[in-house]
């Protein structure tokens, strides 16, 4: 036997005859799969991986949203249940623990942002359940500033608005992937704006209304990157699952803080003294 025939006999010692076409690579008739449409949910090949996936735009969206709605589902009853119990008064007795929470909650964003392409789906998943829990724990404390009616009026008037401006950016199909730049310098300036806020007394309608709107731009601008991340990563069911992940948490983000700016908006006057 010739080398060019013991080349023919894989690991497990079976002949395999290369000079098939169906046994050769090179004979892969790729353009079966590669005009496929990716909205329409069928076979895209990755060049890279390899790795495809099934799934259309319209479930890829839905996946997000319900991610974002369960991590929310999560929060609240979170919260409810520490001031159910009792817990949150022993949590915010507590300096180091008052203190540890907003720390974890950005520990957590940067390490689920940073290490995205590291960790696999179900990591990606937990630090997302992780994170939607130690925000409940922060927002136990609204249910002891503000009484139940003014927490309801008010999360349905968040769920309405960002249900409108989410629909706007998927139903007229809103690209606004050239306003990354000025949504970043408009948090920034929001930033600037609450500290001043802190030192000058009257601000906080202004603050409110500033920061609905530009949340409300956020809103729409990561309703818009869901349809992006689908085109880019639809070849690799892997990734497709992490950035789901990470669109939910962005549009968990932007609802939160809606949700934040009208309740200091409309529940002023509804606070518990």
């Amino acid at each position: 036997m010739n080398e060019n025939e013991n080349d023919q006999f894989d690991r497990d010692g079976q002949f395999t005859d290369y000079s098939q076409p169906e046994n050769d690579i090179r004979y892969t008739n790729y353009d079966q799969y590669s005009n496929w449409n990716n909205e329409a949910g069928e076979v895209n090949i990755n060049g890279t991986t390899g790795i495809s996936t099934k799934e259309g735009l319209a479930a890829y969206t839905g996946k997000t949203f319900l991610w974002m709605f369960a991590g929310l589902v999560i929060t609240f009853i979170t919260a409810y249940l520490f001031v159910r119990t009792g817990y949150v008064f022993m949590l915010y007795n507590s300096s180091i623990a008052f203190l540890a929470l907003p720390v974890a909650e950005v520990a957590v964003v940067f390490a689920l942002g940073l290490a995205i392409n590291k960790i696999s789906p179900a990591v990606a998943s937990f630090l997302f359940i992780f994170y939607s829990i130690l925000t409940g724990l922060t927002f136990s404390e609204i249910f002891i500033a503000f009484d139940a009616v003014t927490v309801i009026f008010v999360f349905c008037i968040s769920a309405a608005y960002f249900g409108i401006m989410a629909a706007i950016s998927l139903i007229f199909k809103v690209r606004l992937n050239g306003i990354a730049n000025f949504i970043l310098g408009a948090l920034i300036m929001l930033i600037v704006m609450e500290i001043i806020g802190m030192f000058v007394p009257g601000l906080n309608k202004f603050i409110c209304l500033v920061g609905i709107a530009i949340f409300s731009g956020c809103t729409a601008y990561d309703t818009s990157k869901i349809k992006d991340q689908y085109e880019a990563y639809s070849g690799n069911e892997v990734l497709l699952k992490k950035a789901s992940i990470i669109s939910a948490l962005n549009l968990y983000l932007d609802f939160i803080n809606i949700f934040i700016y009208l309740l200091r908006l409309f529940g002023g006057s509804s606070s518990r003294k």
